[in-house]
């Protein structure tokens, strides 16, 4: 997070398409612009879960660390650096656990040793995230103990599997429409600067996560956006970040 810049995904010939599959073909139209829970939004969720196969084989590691083609090939070359770098892991350093409780059969999300023994917690830790579907597939169904036990829906689902399931609904629920500038003084425009102040907040929470710090009010900060959004929605606005 830079100034107002909010990161995102461009899907580009030289991203996706570095693949000898483009799965951009199947999934068109398609937008990683923040916007409504649409037919491009979802495609774009699908391309950023779309999984590879998992492998032992060494990943390609680029060094410009922003240039890989899919989430999966990011996630194993962190595994693979893990591995390389096993006597530098140290228990306690720069961890947080914000979402343990939504995990009722996977309580230890932290590394509480050192060495070969910290390896293995931390495999455990990237196997914890790329077995809820984040780009790397060994199958479609999550394993018990990485279940989301606090909320959600088809929980032994994978993220992949939960879009594509959303993609192919014959019916969906119509989305609201708004205006980016909505009259000055309107809900609308009201709505809008709640959101933008909200956002700021939690831009900050991200900003202290990304240096180890744990902001108390991350999760109430986060669940808090949702009804922003959905509050400008409903008033006609266009949610803006910045």
């Amino acid at each position: 997070y830079e100034g107002k810049n909010v990161p995102h995904l461009c899907f580009t010939d030289g991203e996706i398409g570095r693949d000898p599959f483009d799965p951009s073909q199947s999934y068109t139209p398609y937008s990683a612009e923040i916007g409504p829970l649409d037919e491009a939004r979802v495609n774009a969720m699908c391309l950023i879960e779309y999984p590879e196969q998992d492998s032992d084989e060494p990943p390609v590691l680029n060094q410009d660390v922003s240039d890989y083609s899919s989430i999966g090939a990011f996630y194993r070359a962190v595994l693979f650096g893990a591995t390389q770098h096993a006597e530098e892991i140290v228990a306690g350093h720069n961890q947080v656990e914000i979402f343990r409780n939504f995990y009722r059969h996977f309580p230890n999300q932290t590394v509480t040793a050192g060495g070969v023994e910290g390896l293995e917690q931390v495999i455990e830790l990237i196997h914890a995230i790329t077995d809820q579907g984040e780009g790397v597939r060994r199958t479609n169904q999550v394993p018990p103990e990485f279940r989301n036990t606090a909320e959600g829906f088809n929980n032994s689902d994978d993220h992949f599997e939960k879009f594509n399931l959303i993609k192919d609904m014959t019916e969906r629920t119509a989305c609201w429409s708004g205006v980016p500038d909505p009259a000055p003084g309107s809900i609308g425009e009201s709505a809008q600067q709640t959101l933008l102040k909200n956002f700021e907040r939690f831009r900050g929470d991200m900003v202290a996560l990304f240096n180890g710090r744990e902001p108390k009010q991350f999760g109430p900060n986060m669940a808090t956006l949702g009804g922003n959004i959905l509050n400008c929605w409903r008033n006609g606005a266009t949610p803006r970040f910045s």
